[in-house]
């Protein structure tokens, strides 16, 4: 599976315009942030999707937890994973889409 391409949001969560168009690109790693933020029930076709950063951080639940959620949900997604770590607050993904 190819890359997606998709419309891009700027860090409002508005459509990102330019030259009075929308903006069309690979939306990868737009994908990953939205589904680490989007708690389950926010998205309306997926309403099981969503990894909902906010609650791990929130209730200082384990690195462990976050981790195994973050894979399960972008492998969920279509995504390979490569890489994925969480060290002292910081998660490194190495993911794409695959086949």
């Amino acid at each position: 599976m190819a890359e997606p391409i998709d419309y891009i949001v700027d860090d409002n969560g508005g459509y990102k315009i330019e030259n009075g168009d929308f903006v069309k690109g690979n939306a990868t790693q737009q994908h990953q942030k939205l589904l680490l933020l989007a708690e389950k029930g926010e998205i309306k076709q997926f309403p099981v999707a969503g990894v909902g950063i906010r609650g791990y951080i929130l209730d200082e639940k384990s690195t462990s937890e976050l981790k195994s959620e973050i894979g399960k949900e972008f492998e969920a997604d279509g995504m390979v994973i490569d890489e994925l770590s969480i060290s002292n607050g910081i998660i490194k993904v190495e993911a794409y889409y695959g086949d």
